[in-house]
């Protein structure tokens, strides 16, 4: 018994047997097919002068072609739940200095067209990446490409993590800009804004009014000194990457009572210590770039504390991560923003460390330079996936690569490649090895 799958309905094929055309027909109607070309085959053919066979044929071949509609109705949707991703910031202009300000007319036009056009599977955008002046064009009633209030709910209804990038820092980002997160983005989760200005603490106060928003990444903004005493990131955060001297910037950091999973520092000064302190026990994730050298001895207490819950650190090393590797047993992912050789020499010196991210300039130069020779020693990790993050200030090379590790490498060539040929699937890292003394 094959069954037709409805949003609310469930048809098998005896029901189907026994509609009459009527039923049929109003069956599309609800599921928006398209029957007046139907409508009219059946009634050509299906008079009161053609046979009783015929007609059955004729009733027969009408709901075949229903079903047919029905499961491209299914395949569609099915389509359109895999384009859940849209970035419409264009990076090549930028690099090479051609900023064309038609072209964020164009984003936004493109993006409104797709949306409306009942044929496009962009239908539930989920990941949404738009610079400043394209989300000023949907949403600034003064502009050409402006959106009615139905259309920006189809925009951005469903969309879940909203990054914006403002490369034009004329304006800074305003409170009628938040108020329309609020209103159009009921399912935000993750907001990042990416070199935008803000210099009024009221951006951050409403922010915290984004019912479902647990991911703030304002890492790399520009901003002025917000002499408040008021606590600008919300209880409801669990993810937050704050830019250089956050501290000078803002009288208090967040609330005592925000319990974050992700925490990102650009720079960690004396101030930060006593907010560290209390937040490792809710902490899974550290990212501190910038580190006072003499604040370096104290990060790594903490980090060794038998409350610290921290497993994946990013980290510059300037001399205070390897004596915490030493002691630390938390710590499971490791990243100090260098090449495989320094990241696999700095990890070696954890015992729980079984994954590492190391950095280079190309995805094609990596897996040259890290491949088997005689020269190379063996890592005992393997390469997972590579990822281009251009816009990173923080590590000294573009592409991110990401590595498991497999086993325990020794100066033993033969064990190493004995254990290596047991998985013959993966794609096993060697780096340069200099020795000393």
């Amino acid at each position: 018994m094959t069954k037709e799958i409805l949003e609310h309905k469930v048809y098998n094929r005896d029901e189907l047997e026994k509609m009459k055309r009527d039923v049929l027909v109003e069956i599309m109607k609800e599921y928006s097919f398209k029957t007046r070309w139907l409508k009219k085959r059946y009634a050509d053919r299906c008079d009161h002068s053609t046979s009783g066979a015929s007609r059955r044929s004729e009733i027969k071949n009408y709901r075949w072609l229903l079903s047919i509609g029905l499961v491209s109705k299914e395949l569609f949707k099915l389509i359109s739940s895999l384009f859940t991703r849209v970035d419409l910031y264009n990076r090549d202009a930028l690099y090479n200095g051609e900023v064309d300000p038609t072209m964020n007319v164009h984003s936004a036009q493109s993006l409104k067209n797709c949306i409306l056009n009942p044929r496009s599977v962009f239908k539930n955008i989920i990941h949404l990446t738009l610079s400043m002046e394209t989300f000023k064009n949907l949403t600034d009633k003064t502009t050409t490409t402006t959106c009615t209030p139905v259309e920006l709910r189809l925009i951005f209804n469903s969309v879940r993590k909203f990054k914006v990038i403002d490369t034009q820092r004329e304006k800074p980002f305003q409170i009628q800009h938040c108020k329309l997160l609020i209103q159009y983005m009921p399912n935000l989760k993750s907001l990042i804004l990416d070199q935008a200005k803000i210099d009024n603490i009221k951006v951050f106060q409403i922010l915290q009014q984004i019912p479902r928003l647990t991911s703030l990444d304002i890492s790399n903004i520009r901003w002025g000194r917000f002499p408040s005493k008021e606590h600008i990131i919300g209880n409801s955060m669990r993810k937050l990457k704050l830019p250089m001297y956050f501290s000078r910037m803002c009288s208090n950091m967040p609330s005592e009572n925000t319990q974050l999973e992700t925490l990102s520092l650009g720079s960690v000064e004396q101030k930060d210590m006593i907010y560290l302190k209390d937040q490792l026990k809710y902490l899974n994730k550290l990212i501190v770039w910038y580190v006072q050298h003499e604040l370096g001895l104290s990060l790594s207490k903490l980090l060794c504390l038998a409350e610290c819950r921290v497993r994946t650190l990013y980290a510059t090393e300037t001399g205070w991560i390897t004596q915490m590797l030493r002691t630390n047993r938390t710590i499971v992912t490791l990243d100090v923003g260098d090449d495989l050789s320094s990241t696999v020499r700095m990890a070696s010196n954890s015992p729980s460390i079984n994954r590492i991210i190391y950095h280079s300039n190309s995805t094609m130069h990596n897996l040259a330079m890290n491949t088997k020779t005689d020269r190379n020693k063996s890592s005992g990790y393997a390469h997972i996936k590579s990822k281009n993050r251009p816009l990173s200030n923080h590590a000294q090379l573009p592409i991110w690569n990401y590595a498991k590790k497999i086993y325990d490498a020794t100066d033993n060539h033969t064990e190493n490649q004995t254990i290596e040929e047991s998985f013959p699937n993966l794609k096993f890292l060697y780096y340069r090895h200099f020795s000393h003394g």
